[in-house]
């Protein structure tokens, strides 16, 4: 039997920190830029950098997989790439229509974007945007450079990738959730954020035939939001 964890009791946090801070940014104009994120959490709102960005980006794909220019034709993948070495597939979210039913699937294969129109994320000016949109109304925060949204989204993957790929072990199921709040309140308790976190996503790896096999499935609030059968999106 699989226990499902919460990503907040794991040391997913820290990893997302340190894989930030490590490398160097350049500018438009070239000067050198060091990123770093606060994993303290604010007591008197409950807002942390950390868990804020990682949550953010998972809002933020639900998004995405809803515009128009996803949907105009099926099968469509919104993929994420190792900029900087082969441009090869880390991360991607495939729509299919499947008997008139929208589906998302998250796909770590190469091979599983054949057939398929891809759409690179960084060739998609609106994910920038609704990414600062979300960030703002989930946690009251800005990010104002595309560029910086870019690399944190790719770390986001590098992350959930490092920490599924160090600890999937054979018979042995990992599995985890990611949880956020949906709107931001002032003045919020430990308390009450704990009750208002909404699941995104559930994350889990196994080794099925020596191979290690990773998944990513949207909550029920999210497919509601790629779907377009809820109010809550960052346009």
């Amino acid at each position: 039997m699989t226990m499902t964890q919460n990503y907040r009791n794991l040391n997913l946090g820290y990893l997302f920190k340190t894989s930030i801070e490590e490398n160097v940014l350049k500018s438009s104009t070239g000067e050198e830029i060091r990123v770093s994120v606060s994993m303290e959490t604010d007591k008197t709102d409950q807002t942390n950098q950390a868990y804020d960005i990682i949550g953010t980006f998972f809002v933020s794909l639900a998004n995405v997989m809803n515009s128009d220019d996803i949907k105009k034709e099926s099968p469509t993948a919104f993929i994420f790439t190792d900029a900087k070495d082969t441009g090869a597939l880390m991360m991607g979210v495939k729509y299919e229509m499947i008997d008139e039913h929208s589906t998302f699937t998250f796909i770590f294969d190469q091979e599983e974007l054949k057939g398929c129109r891809v759409i690179n994320f960084n060739d998609c000016p609106d994910f920038a945007k609704i990414f600062k949109c979300c960030y703002s109304d989930m946690h009251s925060a800005m990010i104002n450079m595309p560029e910086f949204i870019s690399y944190l989204s790719l770390c986001v993957v590098k992350t959930l990738i490092k920490y599924l790929d160090t600890n999937v072990r054979p018979d042995e199921k990992i599995e985890f959730v990611i949880d956020d709040i949906m709107s931001y309140k002032m003045n919020m308790t430990e308390e009450e954020f704990f009750n208002n976190l909404t699941p995104l996503v559930t994350v889990s790896a196994e080794i099925i035939k020596d191979k290690k096999v990773y998944a990513i499935e949207f909550s029920e609030e999210l497919k509601a939001i790629a779907k377009n059968n809820s109010d809550i999106n960052g346009k």
